[in-house]
């Protein structure tokens, strides 16, 4: 079936298994992309499913949000959701330049389905690479294989990160079909909270999770707690975030007589408030997308440190905006953090670095051209 041409003002739907109040870097990054397109005069409505105690209908920061019932049952639930889904769509969709869907799953593939009827494109935006990536962990699920060959023929692409486009060519997706859309961050955002007061410690920002690698953080503070050379006080590491690694973390952080050094400060909801303070920003992570937590920390001028997995080999130059760990084990990461906690005009000269970078490049408004540059060049039969 083929629809008419779409208005220029015609609305973006956005498709996901969870918004907020479900805070992680999915939603952050669809929330943004959101508000951009709004700021633009285009409307948008995002449609995901109904958790206990929310309302049907919502906006949150002023963009609709539509959620369709999920029955905690299993198996009831994403079929209930995703019929409601389909017939949502097929209402809907026609009227639309299009839908952004999140991921690769069940509903994802409903979307697919629906937009090849009606004649409307669905772009599907891919966020993990490596050991987590979208469709090698979709096949592991029930009916995954299914899911993930009604998936490959979306329209377009989003990837977030040169990782994430390189293996879906390789997984023969053909280029001209993706599109490299990095996550993208609110500047104005960033300045509203700028605090004018010196910079203190090392923060890290994200799940208590095992692709965060935080035992080795940890391992990497110890040894450099152990050999203070050029320390003019003792530094403090606060990580922030929740996740099932957080009991096991905290006793060793006790056991290991870290406990004036290192603070677990649970989840926190105003992260440029964090990141405001701060001196320098850390990333441990063996898995990542493009981080959210590394683009603000950068986009508030601070130092970062990060091991150079996907996003964050691409954003950061070594040496120039930000420091990569080159090498294994605990003795690299410490020898980076080392340097952004003595060295004042390093730690100086990579944040205003970063900044800029972010400012160029990494921008919400940069990742919702992206976005309708593939809903633009998206064609369905």
């Amino acid at each position: 079936m083929r629809a008419s041409p779409c208005r220029p003002r015609a609305p973006v739907l956005i498709v996901a298994f969870g918004f907020h109040p479900l805070v992680g870097g999915t939603e952050v990054a669809l929330l943004r992309v959101a508000r951009e397109l709004r700021s633009r005069g285009i409307p948008v409505l995002v449609l995901t499913r109904r958790l206990r105690g929310l309302p049907a209908s919502d906006r949150v920061e002023g963009v609709p949000v539509r959620r369709l019932p999920f029955p905690t049952v299993a198996f009831l639930g994403p079929l209930l959701f995703n019929l409601a889904l389909a017939w949502t769509l097929l209402r809907l969709l026609p009227r639309c330049r299009g839908a952004i869907a999140s991921s690769v799953s069940h509903y994802v593939a409903t979307a697919v389905v629906v937009g090849r009827v009606v004649g409307r494109p669905v772009v599907v935006r891919l966020q993990s690479s490596g050991a987590g990536a979208d469709f090698p962990r979709a096949r592991r699920e029930p009916l995954g294989g299914v899911v993930a060959r009604i998936v490959r023929g979306a329209d377009r692409f989003l990837a977030t990160t040169t990782t994430i486009r390189r293996e879906l060519v390789e997984a023969g997706i053909p280029v001209d079909r993706i599109v490299l859309a990095p996550n993208g961050v609110d500047l104005e955002a960033v300045d509203r909270v700028a605090t004018g007061r010196p910079r203190q410690g090392v923060v890290a920002l994200g799940r208590l999770v095992w692709q965060k690698d935080l035992d080795r953080l940890l391992d990497a503070w110890g040894l450099l707690l152990r050999d203070a050379d050029g320390l003019t006080e003792t530094p403090t590491l606060e990580i922030y975030g929740e996740g099932p690694e957080r009991a096991r973390l905290a006793a060793r952080i006790r056991e290991e007589g870290l406990a004036d050094t290192v603070f677990l400060r649970g989840f926190h909801d105003r992260p440029h408030e964090v990141l405001a303070r701060a001196r320098a920003f850390v990333s441990s992570s063996v898995v990542e997308g493009m981080a959210n937590a590394l683009l603000e920390a950068m986009a508030h001028g601070l130092a970062v440190v990060s091991t150079p997995v996907s996003g964050a080999a691409d954003v950061i130059v070594d040496g120039d905006n930000g420091l990569l760990v080159d090498g294994e084990g605990p003795a690299p990461l410490a020898a980076q953090l080392r340097r952004v906690l003595v060295d004042d005009a390093l730690t100086e000269r990579l944040g205003r670095a970063a900044r800029d970078t972010i400012a160029e490049r990494y921008t919400a408004g940069s990742m919702a051209d992206r976005y309708l540059e593939a809903l633009a060049s998206a064609r369905a039969p």
